[in-house]
């Protein structure tokens, strides 16, 4: 059932912290869903946008930056080392 797989429709349901990394250029997801998603899930997420990034390509865009988002996300959550 694809409908299951509606992250929009079903964002109340996530009950985690959350990363997204967002691809302005997405043309699989438009940036517009992206921060729908992201507002209905309030305090929860955590959103490093890339201006020239399209679907899945972000690390090969800047993975220096990937990198640093993501670890900065993992100290959040999990604390150091």
């Amino acid at each position: 059932e694809w409908r299951e797989l509606d992250q929009l429709e079903r964002a109340d349901e996530f009950a985690v912290p959350m990363l997204l990394l967002v691809g302005e250029s997405d043309p699989v997801t438009p940036i517009d869903e992206y921060l729908t998603f992201a507002d209905s899930l309030g305090d929860s997420v955590t959103t490093e946008r890339f201006v020239q990034g399209q679907h899945a390509d972000l690390w090969n865009i800047d993975s220096d930056r990937y990198l640093d988002a993501v670890e900065r996300f993992l100290f959040e959550i999990v604390g150091p080392e």
